[in-house]
């Protein structure tokens, strides 16, 4: 059984109510005021508004993908989350630990006694 014509309106009506309920939803949700600010600490300054956030879902994803970067070697800056509504920061974010330079200083040995350090520089 088709349709009559009544109907078919009916059900579009219906159908495009839904679509502008959706659309409504849509733009108020993704429109939310900014909620949260993550700051780094790079070239001895603070970048203020590297990143910002609505939830505080999308600022925990963050976190866990820079823990997951930072596992697998990744060098991380040093940063903060800032609540912009309380105004204070709610999360501080360590810096990679600093990776040797070269292979270092000599140790005192050598330098006190040059034939006790032998061992040390191979001859």
């Amino acid at each position: 059984m088709s349709q009559t014509k009544v109907q078919k309106r009916k059900q579009k009506k219906k159908k495009d109510k839904q679509r502008a309920n959706t659309k409504r939803r849509n733009i108020e949700h993704n429109l939310a005021p900014l909620r949260y600010r993550w700051d780094v600490f790079y070239d001895g300054r603070w970048a203020i508004g590297f990143k910002e956030y609505r939830k505080w879902d999308q600022v925990q994803a963050k976190l866990n993908e820079t823990e997951r970067l930072r596992d697998e070697g990744v060098e991380i800056a040093a940063g903060r989350i800032v609540d912009l509504v309380l105004g204070k920061i709610i999360k501080e974010v360590a810096p990679s630990p600093a990776k040797p330079q070269g292979k270092g200083a000599l140790p005192d040995k050598l330098a006190d006694e040059p034939d006790s350090a032998k061992g040390i520089l191979g001859r």
